[in-house]
C-alpha cells in the first residue's frame, strides 16, 4: 500500500487488484488508490506483454532490416 501511494503522489495512475475485502479497500481508500477486483485483472490480462525478449528480437530485426548507415559518433 505504501508503494502504491508513493507513485500516485509522483503523478502515476495506480490501481491494486486484490481480493474483494472491505476493508483493505477502505484502506486503500484512504490514500487515494482505487481497489480492483479479480473481474478486471482477468479482463485486461490479456493485454499485457509477458514475452519482451520476443519483442526486443523483432524490433533489433526491423532495425537491422533498414539498412540504414551506421551512426557516427
Amino acid at each position: 500500500m505504501g508503494l502504491a501511494k508513493r507513485m500516485r503522489e509522483l503523478g502515476a495512475e495506480v490501481r491494486v487488484c486484490a481480493p474483494p475485502d472491505e476493508d483493505f479497500a477502505q484502506r486503500l481508500a484512504g490514500v487515494g488508490v482505487p481497489l480492483e477486483t479479480r473481474a478486471r485483472a482477468t479482463a485486461v490480462a490479456g493485454t499485457i506483454c509477458t514475452d519482451w525478449a520476443t519483442v526486443a528480437a523483432r524490433l533489433l530485426l526491423d532495425a537491422l532490416s533498414r539498412k540504414e548507415p551506421p551512426m557516427s559518433a
